[in-house]
This record gives structure tokens, C-alpha cells and sequence, in this order.
């Protein structure tokens, strides 16, 4: 049997490499015994999706299809083959998950609403497709058919390993010696050196400060210059500039941070520029999603920043955005945050101008606003989805923050 899985392995390697795509082998015993794999499924979406294994548990062993092409209720698509050897069962190799389709915001209210998923998994979700492979069903069959023409050869195949055979091959130059000189070595002037550091410290403090007009402007002095930045790993230029992109994220999210932006917002933003900058196959792709990644650190901090309010206000709003679908009554929230109703609400009127009621309705009906773009999706269902349990509420407090009925907001904007 161990022979036989090294085999299923070497076909895992090969489909793996050949395709980008995750890929298991799932024996039948329902067991994971190889599993190729990078695209980390997060953990608050982990109870919401199905595992490969459970479609080798779905499938009729007996059938005569060898392979098959699911597609879930959220859009998720995978590859299953079965394997046989001597015409006994021993497992499926998995491919996936994939998309057919570009991951766009109606794609993404439509999965929430179809599974019953919280608004609050809306960037989450929105952050894993963005992680996933996008494949046609064309490649899809294609990929599918190769699968099965490995594993239909996979009694035919050598035991004895394949040996690569290395050749080096050395050009006839002349021996010298060049004595190292670290300044020499340095292949920017000290003054293009100086001026990355001061442009890196003036775009972090501009961030900060939210400061849009001297962002945009040394933004693009800093993209002038990043374009003549020497690469650490001149073998391979697009990892080089992707390790400085993933720094620059870092740097942004800690001055994003200082300027007063919640830790939620920030994750968000951070995790969804790491994930662009590894899908990133050249430079010039690169370089703008710098460039949309500093404006969306300066507009969030701008338009979130809780720079201004005391630890308790602070705690208060995030708790709201984080729980926008659930009961936010004022007893709940204390309880959550440890205070006193009237301390809850007496603080948080203080500092902000408005009721804590207010605020609510106001953060539900801008959601709203995305939602009902999508034109799939009753209002009764978007009501629901953004916390209000009473349709007629709903729109009457809609019209109250928008001055306008949510049927005619939709009509307006469609």
C-alpha cells in the first residue's frame, strides 16, 4: 500500500504544480493522506463551508463516474476523481476550491444571503475568493481530463524514481579579484537612499494625520523612485518587489493604527493588500496596488479614525461595527463592555453628538445602501440581514437617515 500511495503522491505533486490548485487524497476511509495545499480557509468561515472530504463521503462509491466537477452553494468549485487500482477503491484526489467567476460585491451579498451567513463575514469572504484561483470551465474540463489520464496510468507507471541529471555550465573568464568596497557596493546613491527613508517617514506621518492631498503627492514621488530601487533577490525581481510591497503594508498599517483606525478595519485592509501583492505577477501590477493601497489606508483612517475619542467610546464602536446584524440593545452592549446602561449612554452621547440609538440605525442603513445594489435581494431579507427585524422599521428609519423610502434609494440608484 505504501507503494501505492508514493504513486498517489507523485500524481498530487505533478496535478498540484501543473494546475496551483490545492489537491488531496482522500482515502476511503475518510482520511486526509495527502493534502497540497495553500489557500487557508479562515476560521469564522470554517463552520460555513464544506471540506473536501465531504464530498468523498457525498459521492456513491459504486458509480461508474470517475470524475466530477461540484460546484457549492457558495460558489466554490472542486475537482473529485476516483482512484482504483486492480479495479478496488482506495480514495479521491481533490482539486480546489476554485472560481469560475471574478469575485465581485453582488457575487458576494448573494453567497451571504443564499447560506444565511452574517453581514459581518462580508470582507472576510470577500478577502478568500480574492485568494482563490480563477478558472474557466473549459480549463476545468481540461484539468479534470488530465487528472483521470494519470490515474488510469497509474498502474503502468515505474517504481524506479526518475533521475534529473544537473548540468553546470561554467563561461571561460579570466580569474581576478575585486577587493569589496561597501560603499561601492551600494548600488543606489547615498542621496536615492536618504530620500526612500524620508519619503517612507513623510508618507507614514501623512497617513496618520489623513492628510489626502500630501499623500496623492508623495505617493507618486515614492512610485517615481520605487521603480529604480536595486531588487535584494535579482533571481527573482517579482519576489524581491513583493517583500518590499508586504513591508510598505506593514509600515501603512502601523501608522493607519497610530492614526486612530480600529484594529477591525485594519485587519481588513491589511489582509486584502497581502493577499493582491502575492497574486501580483509583474511589476506594473505592483506598483498600483501601492498606490490603492496607501489611498485606502489614508481614506479609512480619515473616514474611521477613533483617534479622538477616549478608550470606552472606542471599545463602543468597534463592538457596534463588529456586531452590526446582532441585538444591539443597550443592555446587551453593556454587558458585553462591562459598563452601566446610563454610563453607556451618557459617554457615548458626550463625545460623539449623537444618541447611541442614532448612531446604530445610521451604521445599519449605510450597509443597507450597499445591499440593496444587488437587486436579487428583497428588502424584508436586507432589512433582516443589517439588524432590523420589523420591515416597516426599517424603512421608516431608512427614510428618516436618507430621506428617501429604501424601494425608491433602489429605483434611484438602478
Amino acid at each position: 500500500m505504501k507503494e501505492i500511495i508514493k504513486h498517489v503522491d507523485n500524481i498530487c505533486t505533478l496535478i498540484f504544480s501543473f494546475s496551483d490548485m490545492d489537491t488531496y487524497f482522500i482515502d476511503d476511509n475518510f482520511n486526509t493522506v495527502i493534502n497540497y495545499s495553500y489557500n487557508l480557509l479562515p476560521i469564522s468561515l470554517q463552520p460555513h463551508f464544506a471540506k473536501p472530504v465531504d464530498f468523498v463521503k457525498n459521492e456513491h462509491i459504486d458509480s461508474k463516474q470517475m470524475v466530477s466537477i461540484i460546484t457549492t452553494t457558495n460558489k466554490t468549485n472542486f475537482i473529485s476523481a476516483k482512484v482504483h487500482v486492480n479495479e478496488k477503491y482506495i480514495g479521491n484526489i481533490i482539486l480546489g476550491p476554485y472560481l469560475i467567476d471574478e469575485p465581485s460585491l453582488l457575487m458576494i451579498e448573494d453567497v451571504l444571503f443564499e447560506n444565511k451567513l452574517s453581514i459581518l463575514l462580508k470582507t472576510t469572504l470577500n478577502q478568500y475568493y480574492a485568494s482563490l484561483p480563477l478558472i474557466s470551465p473549459y480549463k476545468a474540463k481540461k484539468l479534470a481530463e488530465f487528472l483521470v489520464f494519470n490515474i488510469n496510468n497509474l498502474n503502468l507507471r515505474s517504481t524506479k524514481d526518475i533521475s534529473i541529471e544537473t548540468i553546470e555550465y561554467k563561461t571561460d573568464n579570466q580569474d581576478c579579484f575585486i577587493p569589496y568596497n561597501p560603499v561601492a557596493s551600494i548600488s543606489m546613491s547615498v542621496k536615492d537612499i536618504n530620500t526612500i527613508y524620508r519619503l517612507e517617514n513623510r508618507l507614514i506621518e501623512a497617513i496618520e494625520k489623513s492628510d489626502k492631498k500630501e499623500v496623492e503627492r508623495l505617493t507618486k514621488e515614492f512610485l517615481s523612485i520605487a521603480k529604480n530601487i536595486p531588487d535584494r533577490l535579482p533571481q527573482d525581481v517579482i519576489r524581491s518587489r513583493k517583500n518590499l510591497s508586504i513591508v510598505l503594508n506593514t509600515l501603512l498599517r502601523k501608522a493607519a493604527e497610530k492614526g486612530g483606525l480600529d484594529s477591525i478595519t485594519l485587519h481588513s485592509i491589511s489582509e486584502r493588500f497581502a493577499i493582491e501583492i502575492e497574486k501580483a505577477t509583474n511589476i506594473a501590477t505592483l506598483l498600483k496596488i501601492i498606490n490603492t493601497m496607501v489611498q485606502t489606508y489614508c481614506s479609512a483612517t480619515r473616514k474611521y479614525s477613533l483617534k479622538d475619542y477616549t478608550y470606552t467610546t472606542r471599545k463602543i464602536i468597534e463592538y457596534i461595527r463588529s456586531n452590526l446584524d446582532q441585538d444591539l440593545s443597550l443592555i446587551n452592549i453593556a454587558t458585553s463592555l462591562n459598563l452601566s446602561v446610563s454610563e453607556l449612554s451618557r459617554q457615548f452621547k458626550k463625545e460623539t453628538n449623537i444618541s447611541l440609538v442614532d448612531y446604530i440605525n445610521i451604521q445599519r442603513i449605510n450597509e443597507a445602501t450597499y445591499l440593496l445594489q444587488n437587486q436579487k435581494m428583497l428588502i424584508t431579507d436586507i432589512a433582516y440581514m443589517v439588524g432590523f427585524n420589523d420591515g416597516n422599521y426599517f424603512t421608516k428609519v431608512f427614510k428618516k437617515v436618507k430621506g428617501i423610502t429604501p424601494s425608491k434609494f433602489r429605483q434611484k440608484i438602478g
